[in-house]
């Protein structure tokens, strides 16, 4: 068997495996078939090739037909990687495998004889110039379609990586061209067209199947490891046969040395690959090693905003980054940054496509990675939320979104804008790292509400004792103050009597509020309608003319909106809601919007404004007792409302309102049926 055979052979038995590894794979793409039909192809062409003596010929038949697919599968699987919906390029697909079928048939069946004959009539050098031929072209076209898809791509590092793999492909090409080329030139050159699509094969399996990077780094690593591998099974099974066992025990041995071998792989292996990494690439190891040691210190007792701060500059550093920053997420796909990040990224976007996507995935996420999901994925929904969380991620200049995730639940993520791209090896230390960064954030929020319960047991104690010795001394001071205003006093006088007689009852109900707040609540549930509760509430508020400035918009609802809760409590918190709206726009003309609706497992009603808005400085006070911007205010009725919603096992968010204004969100458990 001379080289050719035994490449060809190698290329079917690689071409095989493939053809094998993508069907049984579970989660295929648009590009698992483009690339199934290609190994198909590369098997069927390095069979046929193979065989010599009288039946080559026709074999060399069938080597051809097969070899006619190679164009159209290959441009076909470019196309699937790199381009979304692109009718021109879909048609071309479709007329090549035509073109395609109908050569092959010609020369298979017979029934196209000048076909037949016309390739039987060639010459030796004909015959090479037409295989030539049929090289570059079958090369050069999915080399040219991707190289168009490289002058058009805006982001830099998408750019760069099609550029990579337009450059390996035309390697691959001359490469694969050349026994042909110095063929004419009579020079000797060993046929090595079929090892040449052996590793083309293997490249575009990493690469556009896989959606792997294949850097320098990596494929040394990786060669040095292969190659261990051979010398291994060389030398286990070189010593086996020098025993020359006899045939009962030749099975016998050969578990035994599959077993020698499964039990080295593993450590040897990958201190070789670590070796590699740490003789020819010092700065990437580096680059590990520094990770690490962040992991390490942001593990240890440092408060929150230290590592914001740590994270921000010592991992830019560490990654050789041009910018870091840290977004939390505040519920319905609003996000705000954690600590000013030097950059010119935005304090807070809205953007449920990206929050859906971060909730599904614990891994750090390239954009590179993100742009082959959403091109190899099929049309629908989920590649539409892909490409908008794609391209606010291009918006914000962003390479790499790291999750910060504590037991599957998202507290935000880490943005990383890169100067050069990550290797797939570097990807497990930057989630160690948002692992811990995560924990912190999430200790952060426990030690909180430990801070806010002890707080309400503060208040619960001084409440009793408040109210005792607060409300005795107001009744005497309203009693004497009515009495005074029934007296004939002169109308200067009357003035501020009303106002003292005013004042206590404000000062009645703020300790109303406040008992409010310390009580525990009992709540008596039953299934209610919130979409009516809202509306009752509103009627109840809007029924005072001194708010005539304010016009009510009640948006429609479909249906009911149905929840186990305390009607007179939720009552208590929506009329609270529609009140601090309504005082938000500090007696200015403006609008107050109720909703309700469900989002999942949650029922909720809405109550917006077109206020001044929630500050970022205001926003994590905003449910703290006692805690408000007005001149009037007791800063209980957003405390009170929030312990209602924690009571029905809910909550309530707040957020910006496109705009101006804010949105108040009540959310609590939907009935169930």
């Amino acid at each position: 068997m001379n080289f050719q055979s035994q490449s060809a052979l190698f290329c079917a038995l690689l071409s095989l495996v493939f053809c094998l590894t993508v069907w049984f794979r579970k989660d295929r793409s648009r590009t698992t078939l483009p690339f199934f039909l290609f190994n198909l192809t590369l098997f069927a062409m390095s069979v046929f090739s193979m065989p010599g003596g009288r039946a080559s010929a026709h074999f060399q038949y069938l080597a051809w037909s097969a070899g006619l697919f190679a164009a159209p599968c290959l441009v076909y699987l470019i196309y699937t990687f790199v381009y979304h919906e692109v009718r021109a390029l879909e048609v071309l697909v479709v007329a090549l495998f035509l073109a395609a079928a109908v050569a092959s048939a010609g020369l298979l069946s017979g029934q196209m004889g000048f076909l037949r004959h016309w390739f039987d009539a060639l010459s030796a050098v004909q015959s090479e110039r037409i295989k030539l031929a049929t090289v570059l072209v079958s090369g050069s076209a999915p080399i040219g379609i991707l190289m168009v898809r490289t002058i058009t791509e805006p982001t830099g590092l998408l750019r760069n990586r099609y550029i990579t793999i337009s450059i390996i492909g035309l390697i691959c090409l001359l490469a694969a061209a050349g026994d042909k080329i110095f063929y004419f030139f009579g020079v000797p050159f060993p046929r090595l067209m079929f090892l040449i699509l052996a590793l083309l094969d293997y490249y575009l399996h990493q690469t556009v199947v896989r959606f792997r990077r294949l850097t320098l780094r990596v494929l040394a690593a990786n060669g040095a490891v292969f190659i261990l591998a051979a010398v291994f099974l060389a030398a286990i099974y070189g010593r086996l046969l020098l025993f020359k066992p006899t045939p009962s025990l030749f099975i016998v041995h050969t578990l035994a040395a599959g077993f020698i071998l499964m039990i080295l792989y593993e450590p040897v292996l990958t201190r070789v690959e670590a070796g590699v990494s740490r003789l020819l690439f010092r700065d990437r190891f580096g680059m590990r090693e520094r990770l690490d040691a962040l992991a390490d210190r942001l593990g240890r007792g440092l408060g929150l905003e230290e590592v914001f701060a740590v994270l921000n500059k010592e991992g830019r550093v560490a990654l050789g980054a041009a910018a870091s920053v840290v977004y939390l997420t505040e519920g319905d796909g609003q996000f705000a940054a954690a600590t000013p990040s030097g950059t010119d990224s935005p304090k807070e976007f809205r953007d449920p496509a990206l929050e859906k996507l971060l909730r599904k995935r614990n891994d750090p996420l390239p954009l590179p990675e993100l742009e082959s999901s959403i091109v190899g994925s099929y049309h629908g929904p989920e590649r539409e939320s892909m490409a908008t969380a794609r391209r606010r991620i291009a918006d914000l200049n962003l390479h790499v979104v790291v999750p910060l995730k504590v037991r599957e639940t998202l507290t935000g993520f880490w943005g990383i804008r890169l100067v050069q791209p990550l290797d797939q090896e570097e990807l497990p230390r930057l989630k160690r790292v948002a692992d811990q960064v995560a924990l912190r954030i999430e200790n952060a929020k426990i030690y909180e509400k430990y801070r806010a319960a002890d707080r309400l047991a503060t208040v619960g104690e001084m409440a009793a004792g408040l109210a005792h010795e607060i409300r005795n001394p107001l009744g005497s001071v309203k009693g004497a103050a009515q009495y005074l205003r029934d007296e004939d006093l002169p109308e200067s006088s009357r003035e501020f009597v009303n106002i003292i007689v005013d004042e206590v009852n404000r000062l009645d109900a703020v300790l109303s509020r406040f008992l409010d707040l310390a009580r525990p609540f009992e709540v008596n549930r039953s299934s209610a309608d919130l979409s009516d509760i809202a509306a009752r509430a509103a009627r109840m508020i809007f029924s005072d003319k001194s708010i005539e400035n304010i016009r009510l918009v009640q948006l429609p609802i479909i249906g009911k909106v149905v929840a186990d809760v305390d009607q007179e409590l939720i009552m208590q918190a929506i009329i609270n809601l529609i009140k601090n709206a309504v005082e938000a726009h500090e007696g200015k003309p403006g609008e107050v919007d109720i909703t309700a609706g469900y989002d999942g497992d949650w029922a909720w009603v809405e109550v917006a404004d077109r206020g001044k808005g929630i500050s970022p400085e205001l926003a994590p006070k905003l449910f703290i007792p006692f805690n408000t911007t007005k001149e009037k205010g007791s800063g209980l009725g957003l405390a009170i409302s929030q312990r209602i919603a924690v009571a029905h096992g809910g909550r309530i968010e707040a957020r910006p309102r496109e705009g101006g204004g804010a949105v108040f969100r009540l959310m609590t458990p939907a009935e169930r049926h």
